[in-house]
């Protein structure tokens, strides 16, 4: 029996199954009276749509249409078709998404996003017409690789930076929330190209994808979207593109706990592995804020690949010369330029003749040794002894000049080394400098007003929240450490610790209290290191991450239900659980009944013992009151 094919993700599954173990839809058959079921082909090449349109060929299928390539004799040039199949524009929310790509793309210009010209009905069909991209998507380069095979570190780390200039325009108008390779065009000429923005939210709140349906690609989405939170912001897309570049770099996608690239991939630098998992990081603030500042993380690394490839040097690694002696690309620079000043002190200071050898190679006019390795000299073969000099034949010598005792050359040589050592010291230290500057240079010139006098009861009686009074305290006393002040932020913190855990373990369950919880904790954190503020905030990390499963798929047969979850747990080892009536869903929540649609769990902790919870396919769960 054949393997079925996803609608939705186009993953094969197994030939008895009823959901797809990749997205969780379901594989039920559409209606008979489809006709384009099993018909991938309804337009043959000299086809004429519109009586403007004439196909090419077929390029693909997607789980809502086809993809054709077609000859526009309008604009006169080759476009891309794509044309949502009758069964699907059945579906409103199917057809609102369609529509959704055509408004949002078509406020986009840029180079490295797929442009959208036009769009249109056809009968029953709906049809966009975009930019077509003679090259290939990611994904099928990627699967063009051989076992244990990977794209070039160079190559790979190009497509990200070019990800992130596409996602740094787009994120003006919209969140992409399916970042995939699937979505990656990749030209000829090595740029990429990010489409199908179908499934996308416009910050225009009056266009918001529904608040019950999870849209993405579940290996790519980021945990927020599993649990289809209303806030999703450009740190989804960030996530999401850690894990193209995790794949990219591993073939391999990472797991809950994700494994350092560095030890799946020998080739790529250390400090990769820092950029990457702070993408993949659970919670979103501590994600890179947006395509930019990522771009600015790898922008080092490549420019050091870059260097190392084009100077002789290494890369961040670390490797050993023969003397022993550690080489990098800027100490083989720093050694050629001083190589440079030696030659020129040897020979007489300013009077000396340029080291044509080094500029040649150093000059990108030459073509000849534009691509030459500059030299590799460890420090330790510089010879720093005194210059000998030719005896004087018939003029008089005349006496160097002389600064603090020493012979001026040498003293040139002196200042040019306490120079570099310099540089050096203000580049690994610039951090902490900067930073003390700015404290030093940082004053506040307002105190919030909220907290001025009156008691605490006063104070939670004006109508404003617990948080904010509380943050609004501990701005005051930054400045006013009075008895009464430290009192009355001693006491607010109580009501704050109270407020925060009472919304947190709210009965009946509520994930929006308990991610507000969380996120006024995580600001109040900032400002205040009372040990039961940092106890607290790490318990709610945790409780968060616990209400983060997805349920994908229900099978049931005579005898016996089994509910298939994705846990989307930092802290759980596993990334699925498969249960039953009886089990323990992360060794927490009682599984108390399965039905065709729905799971019912109960929470069995100490503080939410008792609290009943609903999961349906793909949706975020919900509270079920008994």
């Amino acid at each position: 029996m054949a393997k079925k094919t996803c609608s939705q993700c186009l993953a094969e599954n197994a030939p008895d199954a009823t959901h797809c173990v990749e997205c969780g839809a379901s594989l039920a058959e559409p209606p008979k009276d489809s006709p384009e079921q099993g018909n991938p082909d309804d337009f043959k090449p000299g086809d004429i749509i519109n009586d403007r349109y004439t196909v090419i060929k077929l390029i693909g299928r997607g789980g809502m249409g086809s993809i054709y390539k077609v000859h526009d004799r309008v604009l006169d040039e080759d476009l891309a078709f794509k044309v949502l199949l009758p069964y699907f524009a059945a579906e409103q929310e199917v057809v609102d998404r369609f529509i959704n790509e055509v408004r949002i793309t078509r406020k986009i210009a840029h180079p490295n996003i797929v442009r959208v010209h036009d769009f249109g009905t056809m009968g029953e069909r709906m049809f966009i017409s975009m930019e077509y991209v003679d090259g290939e998507s990611l994904r099928d380069k990627l699967d063009k690789l051989k076992k244990g095979e990977r794209l070039p570190l160079r190559q790979s780390l190009h497509i990200i930076s070019q990800l992130c200039i596409a996602l740094k325009y787009a994120h003006h108008f919209t969140i992409h929330r399916d970042i995939k390779p699937d979505n990656i065009m990749i030209t000829r000429g090595n740029n990429i190209k990010l489409m199908d923005f179908g499934i996308s939210k416009l910050h225009d709140k009056r266009h918001e994808t529904k608040d019950s349906s999870v849209v993405g690609t579940p290996y790519y989405m980021a945990p927020e979207q599993m649990c289809n939170l209303p806030d999703i912001d450009s740190r989804a897309d960030i996530y999401s593109v850690g894990v193209v570049m995790y794949e990219l770099l591993t073939g391999s996608l990472p797991g809950n706990i994700p494994q350092p690239i560095s030890q799946l991939n020998d080739e790529t630098p250390l400090e990769l592995d820092a950029v990457v998992m702070k993408c993949l990081a659970p919670e979103r603030d501590k994600r890179y804020n947006n395509a930019s500042e990522l771009r600015e993380a790898l922008r080092p690394i490549i420019e050091g690949l870059h260097f190392s490839s084009s100077s002789g040097g290494i890369s961040s690694k670390d490797s050993k010369g023969d003397g022993g002696s550690i080489e990098t690309p800027a100490l083989n620079v720093f050694s050629d330029a001083m190589q440079a000043f030696m030659r020129e002190s040897q020979d007489g200071g300013a009077a000396a003749q340029p080291d044509t050898a080094f500029i040649r190679k150093i000059s990108s006019s030459d073509s000849d040794v534009e691509d030459a390795p500059l030299p590799s000299v460890a420090l330790q073969d510089f010879n720093f002894e005194k210059p000998k000099t030719a005896a004087p034949t018939q003029k008089t010598p005349v006496k160097e000049k002389s600064v603090f005792g020493l012979d001026f050359i040498n003293s040139r040589v002196i200042i040019a080394i306490v120079i570099v050592l310099g540089i050096i010291i203000i580049f690994f230290t610039r951090n902490h400098m900067f930073s003390r500057i700015e404290e030093y240079l940082y004053t506040d010139t307002e105190v919030n007003p909220i907290i001025t006098t009156g008691s605490v009861e006063e104070l939670l009686s004006s109508g404003l929240s617990v948080t904010e009074i509380y943050l609004a305290a501990l701005d005051r006393y930054r400045f006013d450490k009075s008895p009464e002040q430290k009192k009355r932020v001693d006491e607010l913190r109580e009501y704050v610790l109270a407020d925060i855990e009472k919304r947190a373990y709210s009965r009946p369950f509520d994930l929006d209290l308990l991610t507000s919880a969380s996120s006024d904790l995580a600001r109040i954190s900032e400002r205040d290191s009372d040990p039961r503020i940092i106890q607290l905030r790490e318990t709610l990390n945790r409780e968060v991450n616990y209400f983060r499963f997805v349920l994908m798929k229900i099978d049931r047969d005579e005898d016996t239900a089994t509910a298939t979850f994705r846990l989307n747990n930092a802290f759980f080892p596993e990334e699925t659980q498969t249960v039953a009536v009886g089990d323990l869903l992360q060794n927490r929540f009682l599984v108390h009944s399965i039905t065709h649609r729905t799971v019912i769990l109960v929470d069995q902790s100490e503080k939410g013992k008792g609290r009943g919870l609903i999961a349906r396919p793909m949706e975020v769960i919900e509270a079920e009151v008994f």
